[in-house]
């Protein structure tokens, strides 16, 4: 992407650490989201899970919220992991207006691990690892 980028940090037993591609994370961590962007933009977290369910993650009303430009901005919602086991996409989608995000959760959990990046947006894809 054009220096946009989704970071991720996992909470396990109060521990905050940023997480890595693959990263192995336990049921009960919670996920904080962080942004980088050199304009603001409008973003999107939408997940899918081991089980096949998509959920989104982040959006303001299920539409992509106002970020604002700057490095590192935390999202203002974390979210805690359910007991679901497996490999969880997770999925940053950045766009230059409002997006609606649940046709995307739909894709998703209809079979999608790949999400293609709707018009005036990018996506950006992380997995995690839920043991």
């Amino acid at each position: 992407g054009v220096g946009h980028q989704l970071g991720v940090y996992v909470e396990h037993e109060g521990q905050v650490r940023k997480a890595s591609p693959n990263e192995m994370v336990s049921a009960g961590d919670r996920l904080q989201f962080t942004v980088s962007s050199a304009e603001p933009r409008y973003g999107g977290v939408l997940s899918r899970d081991g089980a096949g369910t998509g959920s989104v993650y982040y959006g303001e009303s299920g539409r992509a919220g106002r970020v604002a430009a700057g490095e590192r901005i935390a999202l203002p919602h974390s979210t805690l992991l359910d007991e679901t086991k497996g490999l969880e996409r997770i999925y940053g989608v950045f766009c230059d207006a409002p997006l609606e995000l649940e046709p995307l959760r739909r894709t998703l959990e209809q079979g999608g691990e790949e999400l293609a990046a709707p018009a005036g947006c990018n996506v950006e894809s992380w997995k995690i690892e839920k043991k």
